[in-house]
């Protein structure tokens, strides 16, 4: 005799049954909260992996220092579940809803960091953005914000160009990658992939520490022995309180340039405080 059960769906889960049955290509995004991690993020995670939720948005205001400890925050997050949308994020110089906060260089490498933490895991980190997008030097609520606007003038931050050069070198298959022989070991984060389309490798780098680093660039998966064209786009400042503002919105601006090397395992000079994104084609 088969034995009877009933299942009472909560009205949250009808929905969800109702509309994947009518457009099952629509995915279902709901937020943990406004903070990354407490009692409210844990008890909202764990409803929305009950409900199957395709994707949780996953917010984050806090000081450099969190983005920088929080580099490896979604290596062990569960293959098999909701992935992530980290849909508000943005370093604060100062704090949480400070009015002082400033879009300096610090805050972008820190951001830097962390997006290298997401491209690594791809697989699991859906979509992210910045927030907010857009503000007005006369009339804002809000530091800090990705671009700034007067009447007459749009001031581009060092945190916008840290999102351009991440989203204009994507490339197509996230590679494995290992940092050996770096004394300070949170001085250095790094991610990399495979661009397909250009058959090379797009390495990205972000030094915080106050030095040069000279780094060996060893890509053990490639038989190609022949001459390396470098192609480099680097984010520097002197300090790392520098920032773009009206009247001076080119203080901190990408600077690209090529290189090229004979050896298998070139070695380049990444400068303190920085950010690096490298397009390596063998020939």
């Amino acid at each position: 005799m088969a034995l009877e059960a009933t299942i009472n769906l909560t009205p949250a889960m009808k929905q969800y049954v109702e509309i994947k049955e009518k457009y099952p290509d629509i995915q279902l995004i709901a937020a943990s909260g406004p903070d990354p991690s407490g009692e409210r993020f844990d008890l909202a995670w764990k409803k929305l992996r009950e409900l199957h939720a395709d994707i949780v948005d996953e917010h984050c205001y806090a000081k450099p220092d969190w983005f920088f400890n929080n580099t490896h925050r979604y290596d062990h997050y569960d293959r098999t579940g909701p992935k992530v949308f980290m849909g508000e994020y943005a370093a604060q110089s100062v704090g949480v809803v400070s009015t002082k906060n400033k879009n300096n260089l610090e805050c972008a490498l820190a951001e830097a960091a962390y997006l290298t933490c997401l491209e690594r895991n791809a697989d699991v980190v859906r979509l992210a953005s910045y927030a907010p997008l857009f503000a007005n030097t006369e009339a804002w609520q809000w530091t800090p914000d990705l671009i700034w606007v007067d009447s007459l003038n749009v001031t581009r931050t060092p945190n916008y160009f840290v999102q351009q050069m991440f989203s204009c070198n994507r490339g197509d298959e996230v590679l494995p990658l290992e940092i050996s022989g770096v004394e300070d070991t949170n001085s250095i984060y790094a991610s990399a992939v495979q661009d397909e389309v250009a058959d090379g490798i797009i390495l990205k780098v972000v030094n915080v520490s106050s030095e040069d680093r000279s780094i060996k660039i060893d890509l053990a998966t490639s038989s190609k022995t022949k001459s390396t064209i470098i192609t480099l786009t680097e984010l520097t400042a002197p300090s790392v309180e520098d920032f773009n503002q009206p009247g001076k919105p080119l203080t901190i601006m990408p600077k690209t340039y090529e290189e090229k090397s004979s050896a298998q395992a070139p070695v380049h000079v990444f400068p303190s405080h920085s950010f690096s994104v490298l397009k390596i084609n063998s020939h």
